[in-house]
């Protein structure tokens, strides 16, 4: 690891430290050892452009687990907008859990920390990027306009969570190899299964479910070799990213172990100090990485707007504006004259007119679909080797069924 990037992870991890203890957070432990796994993501990994947000093709974060000191500590460094005093705002009202909407614009988070459900809605995220990258490939083919991956940062107990399971388990069948699942290993597994709290082989469990299993060491060659094999991957992966610190960091977070802290990484124990040249020598380094990527991006794009495909365009629009205009006929649209109606009948009704104007509008179901009328009469199942059949079947998986939908 060189010099440079060593002081950008102990910037990263400092202003986490500063972060954690103005939101009077008691865990430092993930602070202290988690800083080369959020540094790797962001600084040699990630595809995204922090002055266009909207980048349709960026790869996507979704945080299953609270480690929002972390993450706005490299958001910052990156360079997104927000300032440090919004920052210290933020965790002095323990507020650092922006809420899913349009935040990416200006904080850089797609899915904030707020929960193990975050597992439904990122793999509902890697099952919108397989079904955009099908139909524009259908299109134009060999098109590398929507080629996204999305990563879920999570730690051993968030994967204890029968919602965890529920999510990988259909990832594993439905084959969503862009999905990436980072889990942060800050605690010893032998010390969960001495308290009665974990006894399971991970790697023959998920590898049961379908994933792809990878063991990272805490230090960014390793993480970085690790998230490259996942890219090539033909199914979703998990990398467990061992950062356990033999409890060496427990006890309540004060100012004389912050000065501790941030002597042993060479750093001004001032509060809220971010090394202003680190940061923009970080700038550079990501940039020149990222505008390479997104200036051969943009000939893909220009591209297939010179197609002057009617459909493509309509798909460009409903990913850079949200717009899908329907052209609504009220002739096949009747209920009884005594507008008396069972709403699950009204609501197939208009599912139906919807689905059969819109290929990338979708039935969410469970296996009770046919009961619910929630199906698309004329569409088929979705499935991996039928991308585009607009019925998406969870099996009995009713915990995710809203978090998947969200997350498409």
């Amino acid at each position: 690891m060189g010099r440079l990037e060593k002081n950008i992870i102990n910037e990263i991890k400092c202003l986490g430290l500063d972060l954690a203890y103005s939101a009077k957070s008691k865990d430092y432990q993930s602070i202290v050892t988690g800083g080369e796994l959020f540094y790797s993501l962001y600084g040699e990994e990630l595809q995204f452009k922090r002055n266009v947000p909207k980048w349709i093709n960026r790869d996507r974060v979704v945080l299953a687990s609270p480690k929002s000191e972390l993450l706005y500590s490299v958001l910052y460094m990156s360079g997104f907008n927000i300032s440090l005093e919004k920052l210290q705002s933020l965790a002095v009202h323990k507020d650092l859990y922006p809420k899913i909407g349009n935040e990416y614009e200006d904080y850089g988070v797609d899915v904030p920390g707020n929960g193990v459900h975050n597992f439904g809605v990122g793999v509902g995220i890697a099952l919108a990027e397989r079904i955009y990258e099908t139909i524009i490939n259908k299109l134009k083919p060999k098109c590398k306009l929507i080629n996204f991956n999305t990563y879920i940062i999570c730690d051993l107990q968030d994967l204890m969570s029968g919602i965890a399971n529920e999510a990988l388990s259909y990832a594993g069948v439905q084959n969503l190899n862009k999905l990436i699942v980072l889990c942060d290993v800050n605690k010893n597994p032998d010390l969960l299964k001495d308290g009665y709290l974990m006894n399971e082989d991970l790697e023959s469990k998920y590898e049961a479910l379908g994933l792809n299993v990878i063991y990272a060491k805490n230090n960014v060659d390793s993480i970085c070799e690790s998230i490259e094999s996942a890219k090539k991957s033909k199914k979703p992966t998990i990398i467990f990213v061992n950062n356990v610190s033999n409890d060496k960091y427990l006890g309540t977070l004060n100012n004389d172990i912050i000065h501790k802290l941030k002597n042993e990484m060479n750093h001004t124990a001032e509060e809220y100090y971010v090394e202003e040249k680190t940061r923009e020598l970080y700038h550079k380094i990501v940039d020149d990485r990222i505008n390479r990527l997104y200036q051969k991006w943009q000939l893909e794009y220009e591209a297939c707007r010179n197609l002057n495909s009617a459909r493509l365009n309509e798909i460009l629009d409903l990913l850079e504006n949200d717009e899908w205009p329907i052209e609504f006929d009220e002739s096949i649209f009747k209920i009884n004259e005594d507008y008396f109606e069972d709403l699950m009948i009204s609501n197939e009704k208009i599912i139906n007119v919807i689905g059969s104007k819109n290929p990338l509008f979708f039935g969410v179901t469970l296996n009770n679909g046919q009961d619910n009328k929630t199906v698309l009469v004329k569409s088929k199942d979705h499935n991996p080797n039928d991308v585009l059949g607009q019925n998406i079947n969870l099996g009995n998986r009713n915990a995710i069924i809203g978090d998947v939908i969200n997350g498409l």
